[in-house]
């Protein structure tokens, strides 16, 4: 098993990434990947220690996972169980418990780890996109980049937070 370390690489020889958002799910849980082009640090205390708000919208085949870390902008990460390669099942949601979520900071243009964040979805909101990913399941791959890029023409990312199926936050 890898550790992670603040300051060190995220991932071994790997020293540029694309700036961006990545979210998946593994056996292991969920992860969050942020690439940020050389992170400051409001943006690094925002993600380590600000309020997380989370949510995410449903179109077609795509889920779009939004996340606001303290006075951040709001960021999307589109989401399909199909591209979740470490994935076999899903896990139970009980009550009083949710996903847990690693957060990472990335430098993208370093590939240094900057932050490193647990943060668990409440019950209500697991439960609820665990049923959509296992609809999701369903659902052909086919288009789902067609549907993506149809949802980015028609929306913003805070047009998204408003048409959101749910929001909660972490303090």
């Amino acid at each position: 098993m890898k550790t992670l370390e603040v300051g060190k690489l995220f991932k071994e020889g790997v020293i540029r990434y694309s700036e961006g958002i990545r979210f998946d799910i593994t056996d292991s849980g969920c992860n969050l990947m942020l690439y940020f082009n050389e992170p400051d640090s409001t943006e690094i205390e925002c993600v380590q220690r600000g309020e997380v708000r989370y949510g995410y919208y449903k179109e077609n085949n795509v889920i779009m996972l939004l996340f606001k870390f303290g006075t951040l902008q709001w960021i999307d990460a589109p989401y399909s169980i199909h591209l979740s390669k470490n994935l076999t099942e899903l896990q139970e949601i009980k009550e009083g418990l949710g996903f847990a979520v690693n957060v990472y900071l990335i430098d993208a243009r370093t590939g240094v780890l900057k932050a490193i964040r647990l943060i668990s979805f409440s019950t209500r909101f697991s439960q609820m996109l665990k049923s959509d990913i296992e609809n999701q399941k369903e659902l052909t791959f086919e288009n789902f980049d067609l549907n993506l890029n149809n949802i980015y023409r028609k929306y913003t990312t805070n047009q998204l937070v408003k048409l959101a199926k749910v929001i909660d936050k972490i303090k």
